[in-house]
């Protein structure tokens, strides 16, 4: 499989807190998640409690590792709004990028949105494995919450999706910068304060999309 090479930079995570940021945690408190209901091209957030019934992993292991690109999706148990606090974010923030680190692979874009984390990995090299990164930060950030938030867990497993050579990388980065968009937080996903990416200036890659 033949990938972009990526230009490493600073981590820049976006955190230009938006003028109606009260109108963001607002929607939190009211219970909005990100349970995803389709309509047409947008997909909207609605008020839920239900658990989202996790999909069995049934891809080879082999494919998650070496120059992959895998877009993961983990949830918050209960459904629990843990990241409209902004604090928690950075812990996490910060511990996704030592997981992938430990195990060869880059944080091409993440965005906590308030129940569930959306973030896209890359490996960087031959022995780079995606799935034990992943796997390894929600070891790590469990253990925290156990400490720091012990109302609050991950819920089981995690979706994920292996990115197909021919599918448009970029294309997906702002598919996932966006969610906050698509959920009616906030109007660009710039003013979203929990997106970010260790490895691109995401303004640069995605300009105002």
């Amino acid at each position: 499989m033949t990938m972009r090479p990526m230009r490493t930079v600073q981590r820049r995570s976006h955190r230009l807190w938006p003028a109606d940021l009260g109108h963001v945690l607002e929607r939190v408190a009211a219970g909005f998640s990100l349970r995803n209901v389709e309509k047409g091209d947008r997909i909207l957030a609605e008020p839920t409690k239900q658990p989202v019934r996790e999909r069995p992993h049934r891809l080879s292991k082999d494919l998650y590792t070496g120059e992959a690109i895998v877009a993961f999706t983990a949830c918050v148990a209960a459904r629990n709004a843990l990241f409209s606090d902004f604090n928690v974010v950075e812990v996490f923030a910060a511990e996704l990028g030592r997981a992938a680190a430990r195990h060869t692979c880059a944080v091409v874009v993440y965005c906590f949105m308030p129940d569930q984390l959306h973030v896209l990995l890359q490996g960087t090299a031959p022995d780079a494995d995606l799935w034990r990164a992943m796997v390894l930060f929600k070891q790590q950030t469990g253990y925290w919450l156990k400490k720091n938030r012990p109302h609050m867990s991950w819920q089981k497993d995690f979706h994920d999706r292996v990115l197909r050579q021919d599918e448009n990388l970029v294309d997906y980065i702002r598919y996932i910068a966006n969610n906050p968009v698509r959920a009616r937080l906030v109007k660009d996903w710039r003013e979203y304060p929990s997106v970010g990416s260790d490895t691109l200036d995401l303004e640069e890659t995605l300009g105002a999309a």
